[in-house]
C-alpha cells in the first residue's frame, strides 16, 4: 500500500521456505501447529497450555477475523473489568473497547496484518475503556496466526507508568522553569544537576557545573560548611536559610539566600542534597542603604549635639576675646594675640559648620553652587583627618563654575574621592592633586533624554600617587559593597554612592589606574546658567540702642558674655538661666521687655517651646534665636511667627549688634 501510518512497519517476508521450520512455542505459527496436535490427542498437554494461557502474567486475547474476542485470560478479564461471558459474547469488536481516537487505526492494523502487509508482532500504544468507564493506557503487542486467521494480542497496562512519567515530566518542567535556582548534589558534594535559573544566576552552564564539587569558585565558604555538615548527618533536617556571598563567572559578586535540604530514599536515608538559592542582592543593598541612612541619622544627631556644645565653648572664647580686643588700647602685642585667637575661632566655626552640613539629616533642594568654593570647604574638612605625609595640591580655574546641585551631595563626591585617594597613600604618603577645569561636554556622555543637553561642563579631577588599582578590581569598583579594604572597615559603598549622585546630576565619572602607578578619577558635571543667589557679606558696623532685652540660655558663662556685649552697645540687659525663669519674669511684667534673645537648644524647655509660651503672653514680643545647629530662620518663623531673627554660634560682636538692631527696627516698623 502507498499510504503510510505512524506505527506501520515493513512488509513481512511470507516465503513458505523461511517460515516452515518455525515450530517454536513463541512463534504464532508454531503455536497454531501445537494447538492442532493437542486437539488430535494430547489432552494433558492441551490442558496445561490452556492453564498457561489463562494465568500468564500479561493480559492476552485472541481476536477473530471479524475482530471479536474469542479468548481472554485472567489478566485480560482483570484489565477490562468484564466477566468472561461478557467479554467473549461475540457482539462487541475488540477495537470498540479502545477510545475513539484509536479505533480506526486499530482496525487498520488488523486489516494490514490480515493482508500480510505488517511484520509481526506489531506494537500499538493506545487507550482502552474498562467496564467502570476508566481509561487505561496500554501497549498492545499484536501477533498473527495465519492458519486460524486470528490475531493474538498481549496487552500491557502502562497507566501507572505513564502517570509517573507525566508526573516526572511536569516536575522536571517546574524545576527547569522555576525562578528559584536549584542544584542537586550527591553526598560527596558532587554536582549532578542544575536548572536554568541556576545557570542564569551563576553564569555557568550545566556542562561547566555538573561533575564539579562544591569547592567550585561560585560557592562561598559558608556554602561548603553547610554541605559538609549535612553530608555527614544521616538524619539531616532542612537548613533554615543562610545569607551567602557568591561569585559569578564574570567575577561579579551577589548575595543569595541559600537553603540546603536532604533528599531521602524509601528507608529514610539521605541520598542527595538539594540546594536552592535566591538572589537577594537588591534586598541587601536596600538593607545596607537603610543601615547607612540610620547611621548617618545617628551621626547627624550626635554632630548636632556636639556642635551645640562646641559652639557654646567657642562663643565664650570668641566673645571674651572680642571684648578684650576692644579694651587692649594701644598694646600692639595684645592686639596681635587677640587677632590670632579670633582667627582660630573662625577656623573652628568653619570646621564645625562643615561637619553639620555633611551630616545633616535633611536634604536641601538643588541650587546653583560655586563648585570651587565647595571643593575648598571640603578640602579644609579633609585636611584635618589625613596624615601630614600626604601633600594636597589644588588647581582651581579663575572662571567661576556654577553647577545645579545639593551642596551636601557635592560634599559627598569630593570627600569620598579624596578619602579613597588618601587611603591609597596611607603607608608611604604621597601627593593628592585636585583640579577643576571648564570643559565641553564629553563625547561619550550617556544620553539623558534631554532635548537641550548642556554644552558646558566642569571637570573635577582627583589624582593620587598611591598603590593603584588592578584591572579586575577596576571593573567592579562602582558596584555596591565591592571593596578591597574590608579588613580596614571598608563598606564598598563610597564609589557606588558617588556614581549614583553624579548620574542623577546628569554627569559621568571615569577612572584610570594601574598597580603601582596611582589612580585618577574624573567627574564631569554640567554647568548651569541659573544665577547664584546673591549673598552680600555683612558690613562690620557696630550699632547701638537703649531698649530693654531679656537674654535666655542654660549656660551661665554665655549669659555673662551676652550681657557684657549687649551692655557695651547701650542696651539694658537682664538674664534668665532657662525658659521657665524667663516666663516667670515675663508673666510678672509682660511689657517690661522690648525683645527676647534665647538659645534654641535648652534642657527642660527648648527655644521653640519658649516662643510658643511667649506668644500666648504677648504675641507682639519679638524673639531672636541663637543656635549651634543647622537650623534656618524660614523654618523657625513658619512655625513660630514671633521668631524674627536667627544667629549661629559662635556669635561675632558685629553680627550681634546688627541683628539685634534689625529685629528691633523691624518690630517698630510694624507698630
Amino acid at each position: 500500500m502507498s499510504q503510510e501510518y505512524p506505527l506501520a512497519g515493513k512488509q513481512p517476508n511470507t516465503s513458505p521456505d523461511k517460515n516452515a521450520d518455525k515450530d517454536t512455542q513463541d512463534h504464532p505459527r508454531g503455536f497454531c501447529r501445537r494447538r492442532r496436535r493437542m486437539s488430535e490427542g494430547d489432552g494433558d498437554e492441551s490442558g496445561f497450555c490452556c492453564n498457561m494461557f489463562d494465568y500468564t502474567g500479561t493480559a492476552t486475547l485472541l481476536i477473530d477475523s471479524n475482530m471479536t474476542i474469542t479468548k481472554a485470560n485472567v489478566k485480560a478479564l482483570q484489565l477490562f473489568g468484564y466477566s468472561r461471558e461478557e467479554l467473549l459474547s461475540g457482539t462487541v469488536p475488540f477495537f470498540d473497547y479502545l477510545t475513539p481516537e484509536f479505533r480506526d487505526i486499530g482496525r487498520l492494523y488488523h486489516e494490514l496484518l490480515f493482508d500480510g502487509e505488517l511484520e509481526t508482532p506489531t506494537s500499538l500504544e493506545c487507550r482502552l475503556v474498562d467496564k467502570g468507564g476508566h481509561i487505561r493506557e496500554v501497549l498492545a503487542e499484536i501477533g498473527w496466526i495465519p492458519e486460524s486467521r486470528k490475531a493474538i494480542v498481549s496487552v500491557i497496562d502502562l497507566t501507572e507508568k505513564k502517570a509517573t512519567e507525566r508526573e516526572r515530566f511536569h516536575l522536571n518542567e517546574i524545576v527547569e522553569q522555576s525562578s528559584m535556582s536549584i542544584l542537586l548534589t550527591d553526598l560527596h558534594g558532587e554536582i549532578i544537576y542544575i536548572n536554568k535559573a541556576f545557570e542564569s544566576l551563576s553564569g555557568y552552564n550545566a556542562a561547566e557545573m555538573v561533575g564539579q564539587s562544591v569547592a567550585h569558585p561560585f560557592f562561598s565558604e559558608k556554602d561548603r560548611l553547610i554541605f559538609k555538615r549535612m553530608s555527614f548527618s544521616t538524619y539531616s533536617e532542612k537548613d533554615s536559610g543562610n545569607k551567602t556571598r557568591n561569585r559569578r563567572k564574570d567575577g561579579s559578586t551577589l548575595f543569595t539566600l541559600t537553603r540546603i535540604a536532604p533528599v531521602r530514599n524509601a528507608k529514610g536515608y539521605v541520598v542527595n542534597l538539594v540546594c536552592t538559592k535566591r538572589d537577594i542582592t537588591r534586598e541587601t543593598e536596600l538593607e545596607q542603604q537603610l543601615y547607612q541612612s540610620q547611621k548617618m541619622e545617628a551621626i547627624g544627631t550626635l554632630a548636632s549635639g556636639i556642635a551645640h556644645d562646641f559652639n557654646n565653648i567657642l562663643a565664650g572664647i570668641q566673645g571674651y576675646s572680642e571684648m578684650a580686643a576692644m579694651l587692649h588700647g594701644n598694646d600692639d602685642r595684645m592686639k596681635k594675640y587677640m587677632d590670632r585667637i579670633l582667627h582660630a575661632c573662625r577656623r573652628a566655626k568653619d570646621l564645625n559648620h562643615q561637619i553639620l552640613t555633611f551630616s545633616r539629616q535633611t536634604e536641601s533642594e538643588n541650587q546653583p553652587v560655586q563648585i570651587q568654593v565647595l571643593v575648598n570647604e571640603a578640602l579644609k574638612l579633609l585636611r584635618a583627618s589625613i596624615p601630614a605625609t600626604i601633600d594636597i595640591r589644588t588647581s582651581l580655574p579663575a572662571k567661576k563654575a556654577l553647577v545645579l546641585a545639593d551642596p551636601t551631595r557635592l560634599h559627598q563626591i569630593v570627600l569620598n574621592l579624596c578619602a579613597n585617594a588618601a587611603q591609597a597613600m596611607l603607608v608611604e604618603g604621597g601627593v593628592m592633586e585636585v583640579y577643576l577645569e571648564n570643559v565641553a561636554a564629553p563625547p561619550d556622555l550617556p544620553a539623558t533624554g534631554n532635548d537641550d543637553p548642556p554644552k558646558h561642563f566642569v571637570r573635577l579631577i582627583v589624582k593620587d600617587s598611591g598603590v593603584g588599582i588592578d584591572e579586575q578590581s577596576r571593573l567592579h569598583i562602582f558596584e555596591p559593597y565591592y571593596t578591597t579594604k574590608a579588613a580596614d572597615g571598608g563598606t564598598g559603598l563610597g564609589l557606588s554612592v558617588v556614581q549614583n549622585i553624579v548620574k542623577n546630576m546628569g554627569g559621568m565619572i571615569r577612572v584610570e589606574s594601574k598597580p603601582g602607578d596611582g589612580s585618577t578619577f574624573e567627574v564631569y558635571l554640567p554647568c548651569t546658567d541659573e544665577p547664584e543667589a546673591e549673598q552680600r557679606p555683612p558690613e562690620d558696623i557696630v550699632t547701638h540702642g537703649q531698649e530693654r532685652l531679656l537674654v535666655v540660655d542654660d549656660e551661665a558663662f554665655l549669659l555673662d558674655i551676652m550681657q557684657d556685649m549687649l551692655s557695651s552697645l547701650g542696651y539694658h540687659v537682664e538674664t534668665a538661666e532657662g525658659g521657665k525663669y524667663a516666663l516667670k519674669r515675663l508673666r510678672k511684667d509682660p511689657q517690661r521687655y522690648d525683645m527676647i534673645i534665647a538659645d534654641l537648644t535648652m534642657p527642660l524647655m527648648s527655644g521653640k517651646q519658649l516662643a510658643a509660651e511667649v506668644s500666648r503672653i504677648r504675641a507682639d514680643l519679638p524673639i531672636l534665636m541663637c543656635t549651634g545647629t543647622a537650623s534656618t530662620l524660614d523654618g523657625l518663623h513658619a512655625e513660630h511667627p514671633n521668631i524674627l531673627g536667627l544667629l549661629h554660634k559662635p556669635i561675632r560682636y558685629e553680627d550681634l549688634s546688627r541683628m539685634v538692631r534689625e529685629v528691633l527696627d523691624q518690630t517698630k516698623g510694624k507698630v
